[in-house]
């Protein structure tokens, strides 16, 4: 039987690192709120309209939301919640997904899948990386 000490063989700063890319991979709304700087600049302060497009994200990623029309006016973030925030959530739970970005504006459309990819890279602890680019 392998002990404790064994186990847990990493460094704690690795090992604190890995912890929390977990449990950051269980709950969207946890990722959104540690990501949210990273991503807009901006400091994260919850809000009802993103709590409500979290949960419902999260319903879509068990499968039990098969279809989702999100109502919300420009310009409060809808766009990195659901383009940049939710597939680099879902690559952390599972990496061989696949996400499709369509987007009338190409350049815009161009600009939020290079977010998802450049901001978050799933990595073999089922976190988050950023990419060194």
């Amino acid at each position: 039987m392998t002990s404790v000490p064994e186990i847990i063989s990493y460094h704690s700063a690795d090992f604190e690192l890995a912890v929390d890319a977990k449990l950051l991979s269980e709950s969207f709304a946890k990722f959104v709120g540690a990501a949210w700087e990273h991503v807009t600049g901006y400091e994260y302060s919850q809000c009802r309209h993103i709590d409500v497009l979290v949960r419902h994200l999260e319903g879509v990623e068990r499968g039990d939301i098969t279809r989702l029309l999100a109502n919300i006016p420009p310009g409060i973030f809808k766009t990195t919640v659901v383009s940049v925030l939710f597939p680099a959530w879902v690559w952390t739970r599972d990496q061989s997904l696949a996400f499709l970005s369509i987007r009338t504006i190409p350049a815009l459309q161009q600009k939020r899948a290079s977010n998802a990819e450049n901001y978050f890279v799933p990595n073999g602890i089922n976190g988050c990386s950023q990419r060194s680019s």
